[in-house]
Parts: C-alpha cells; sequence; structure tokens
C-alpha cells in the first residue's frame, strides 16, 4: 500500500547502480571534485590517509553537492517533529529536533568505523555535539520555539530544497503506520 510506495520512494533504489549512474560519477569528477579536492587532500594529510578515501566517503554521502539532502530517516524526524508540535503546542509544549553535528562517539566508531578512522581528528568532541541539545533542554529562551530544526544552538530550515518537503499525504501515511506499531500489544 501507501507505506510500501513510501519506503521504495526512499529506499527503492539503493540497490540499483548503472551506466548512468557511472556517467554521473565521472562527470562529478571534472566538474564537484575540484571545488573539495584540497580540502579532502588537507584533511587526509591530517589524518594520515590517501585524500581519495575521503573524496569516495563524501562522493556516497553527497555526490558532492553541497545542497544535498537526506532521503531517509531525518524526513520521518521532521514529520513527527512538525505533527508533534502542532498537536502540543496549546499545551505549552516545545517539540524540536536537532542535529549535533559529527561527533566521535562510539555509536559512530561502531556503525562507521572508515569514516571514524578517517575524519577522527575533525570529529567534534561528544561534549561539543551535545551542548545543543543540553541547550534545547534548559534554555528558557529554547522553550519559546517548537517545530524547528537545530544545529549550533541556532534554528535551520529543515528543507534546503522544494522536492525534499513531503506531501500531507507522506506526513499522514506515516503517523498512521507509527500509530500501528505503538498500539501493537506487548509480545
Amino acid at each position: 500500500g501507501r507505506l510500501a510506495q513510501i519506503l521504495d520512494r526512499y529506499y527503492g533504489n539503493t540497490d540499483r547502480f548503472d551506466y548512468l549512474q557511472s556517467r554521473d560519477f565521472m562527470t562529478h569528477i571534472q566538474t564537484r571534485l575540484p571545488a573539495y579536492r584540497d580540502w579532502f587532500q588537507q584533511a587526509a594529510a591530517e589524518v594520515g590517509v590517501d585524500w581519495r578515501l575521503i573524496a569516495a566517503i563524501g562522493y556516497q554521502e553527497s555526490q558532492w553537492d553541497p545542497l544535498a539532502t537526506s532521503h531517509t530517516g531525518v524526513r520521518g524526524l521532521m514529520m513527527l517533529t512538525t505533527a508533534w508540535a502542532k498537536r502540543w503546542q496549546a499545551d505549552g509544549i516545545a517539540v524540536n529536533a536537532m542535529h549535533p553535528g559529527w561527533a566521535d562517539t562510539p555509536g559512530v566508531e561502531s556503525s562507521l568505523p572508515a569514516f571514524h578512522r578517517v575524519t577522527k581528528k575533525l570529529l567534534r568532541t561528544p561534549a561539543e555535539g551535545a551542548d545543543t541539545i543540553i541547550w534545547l533542554a534548559t534554555a528558557t529562551e529554547a522553550a519559546k520555539v517548537s517545530g524547528e530544526f537545530w544545529l549550533d544552538r541556532q534554528p535551520h530550515p529543515a528543507h534546503v530544497l522544494a522536492h525534499t518537503q513531503e506531501s500531507v499525504e507522506d506526513r499522514q501515511a506515516l503517523i498512521k503506520a507509527l500509530s500501528k506499531l505503538v498500539a501493537m500489544p506487548q509480545q
């Protein structure tokens, strides 16, 4: 049904690689990589790895596109943040989402070992990563804002590009599917 369509929309292309993607990659090497190559080389020198490894990780993350956005979990998180902020506004409950930046945590080290090894010297400390969430939970001024996406104690757009904005139907389907999961009896 609708949930399957949403899953296919956001995850359905993960197992396909074709000629067009190869051609795009070769084009991006010529058109996008030059803007980042010096940075990749500098970072590689700092951590002692081949700069092409850092470039490859960067390509997998964004295709070296500075406006790239997540097509997976972040969208769902923002759908819920927006819906819950509206739902609990009258009760005075603030609901926000935040990004800690890339921090050197055991989770990053265990789930992304190559990324961690290559970027370790560039990662934030866990305390730096926790700063915004602690501030959101404790600062009086933060409680006056709801439904936002925060990074470094500043609200940021949840949707940089129009095509990353979910439809009303997508949001309703996610909330309905999660409601069914929550209502399932404990086993």
